[in-house]
């Protein structure tokens, strides 16, 4: 479970910075050939950086909500398998007396 919120985590903040990469990779040639004014890169790097930013936090969001309702379902799972031992040591006993 922590694994996958971790890796969950990773990939949304990975996102932001790829997309920059990307971006900038796009944006570079077009500088260079004229097609794109500086003023106007600028502009957009921002704006995409922006969105990333935007998109960190509404992962980061979902991945707390997860969390929070993921919680009690561990605890449950938890007792369940100290349960589940129990029973199984008391059937082995009962197994063994024969």
């Amino acid at each position: 479970m922590k694994d996958l919120v971790k890796k969950s985590v990773l990939l949304g903040l990975g996102a932001a910075s790829l997309t920059r990469k990307k971006v900038e990779k796009l944006i570079v040639p077009l500088i260079r050939e004229k097609l794109l004014k500086r003023k106007d890169a600028v502009k957009l790097v921002k704006k995409v950086i922006a969105e990333g930013s935007r998109e960190q936090r509404r992962i980061k969001k979902i991945v707390s909500a997860e969390i929070k309702r993921a919680k009690p379902l561990v605890k449950k799972a938890s007792k369940v398998k100290k349960k589940a031992k129990r029973i199984a040591k008391k059937a082995l006993r009962k197994v063994r007396r024969r």
